[in-house]
C-alpha cells in the first residue's frame, strides 16, 4: 500500500497531514488530538510541513490555525522534490564517472601475456 512516506515524509508528518486534510483549518494543539502527533512534537512536524509546502498558516487570529493544501497540489510538490534528488544523484554519479574514467584511463596496461583455460571436462 503506498504511503506518503514512500515519497519522503517521516510518520508523524504523514499523520498530520492526513488529520489536516479530515479536519480543516485547526490549531497546533486539536491537531496533536487529531493525529496522535505528541504535542511537544507537532511545531517541529508543522514547520516541516509548512517548509514543504504542504501546509499553510493563519496568523492573523490567536491562536495560530494551520490548513493543508489540496492532496493533487501536496502530491505533486511532494513528487517533484523527489525528482528533483534524483537528478542530483544522477548528476553526482556522472561526476564520479567522469572522475573514474580521467583516473583509470592514466593508467598503462600490463604488457604480459594472459592465458585462459577451460575447467572441468
Amino acid at each position: 500500500m503506498a504511503s506518503l512516506r514512500d515519497l519522503g515524509l517521516s510518520e508523524y508528518e504523514e499523520k498530520s497531514y492526513r488529520a489536516l486534510l479530515e479536519t480543516g483549518p485547526t490549531t497546533a494543539k486539536e491537531l496533536s488530538r487529531a493525529s496522535d502527533v505528541p504535542m511537544g512534537r507537532i511545531y517541529d512536524v508543522l514547520n516541516g510541513l509548512e517548509t514543504q509546502g504542504l501546509v499553510r498558516s493563519q496568523t492573523a487570529g490567536r491562536p495560530k490555525k494551520y490548513v493543508a493544501v489540496e492532496a493533487d497540489a501536496a502530491l505533486d510538490r511532494l513528487l517533484d522534490e523527489k525528482k528533483r534528488e534524483l537528478e542530483q544523484q544522477a548528476e553526482q554519479y556522472e561526476d564520479i564517472v567522469d572522475e573514474l574514467s580521467d583516473e583509470l584511463d592514466g593508467t598503462e596496461p600490463v604488457d604480459e601475456p594472459f592465458w585462459t583455460a577451460a575447467v572441468g571436462s
